[in-house]
């Protein structure tokens, strides 16, 4: 969850950084329209909602492990546009892949809720451990957003400390460099998420377990209606 908060909090406190990118587009919107520009501002929480929506429901179809591995790449794939989408030199056209780069993401995000959540809940499930504190690892898995908010704060200030921006003025291709700096920072962290997933986790004990006993009873209905016909047949 840490980089999911790092990157949703950023489209906010990046905003300065655009308007001092891209004037005509933020500011005096001579290149964009006003209302697209506000778009920005939401447009992330219909990508979580859609992406919450699908992935809850095929969170027990495909399971929490190739669940976690299509959010992950999502959510990098994402990074990666927002990382590169201040290079594009058009403002109209920037905006368009800023928003784009934002939803998609959030739909990324809006999986990697469900399955962060039932994961831990079944880890939990299937410690004998951690059987009675099942709310207790789902908070702490929830609770990596706070670190992110606050990690994102610091890495954009220390940035703009470093390109000299510390007075009333924002310079547009240091505000460039900043605003690709600090989503490079999440990406490279999302590189490191996706590599293990990809290379380590595992299923759940308790997804294997419930989908053995769905493909049992399902086998089991199965040959009841084939016995159920073939007494009716004969």
């Amino acid at each position: 969850m840490f980089s999911e908060a790092y990157i949703i909090f950023s489209l906010g406190l990046t905003k300065p950084l655009q308007v001092a990118m891209f004037p005509t587009c933020f500011s005096t919107h001579d290149d964009c329209k006003e209302a697209i520009t506000h778009v920005q501002n939401y447009i992330q929480i219909v990508g979580i909602i859609a992406g919450m929506l699908l992935f809850g429901a095929l969170g027990d179809v495909i399971g929490r492990r190739w669940g976690s591995r299509v959010v992950a790449s999502i959510m990098l794939t994402g990074t990666i546009l927002l990382t590169f989408s201040p290079l594009v030199p058009n403002p109209a056209t920037y905006l368009n892949l800023y928003i784009f780069a934002a939803t998609w993401y959030g739909f990324g995000v809006g999986g990697e809720y469900p399955m962060a959540s039932a994961s831990a809940a079944e880890r939990s499930q299937s410690d004998e451990g951690l059987r009675h504190k099942r709310g207790q690892q789902v908070v702490l898995t929830f609770s990596g957003q706070g670190m992110g908010n606050f990690v994102n704060g610091c890495v954009i200030l220390i940035l703009m400390a470093w390109f000299g921006m510390t007075g009333a003025t924002l310079e547009p291709n240091a505000s460039r460099d900043v605003v690709m700096i600090q989503f490079a920072v999440a990406a490279a962290v999302l590189v490191f998420v996706v590599l293990w997933r990809w290379l380590k986790l595992k299923e759940s004990a308790v997804s294997t377990t419930h989908g053995m006993l769905r493909l049992l009873r399902q086998a089991h209905t199965t040959q009841q209606l084939q016995q159920q016909q073939h007494a009716a047949g004969t």
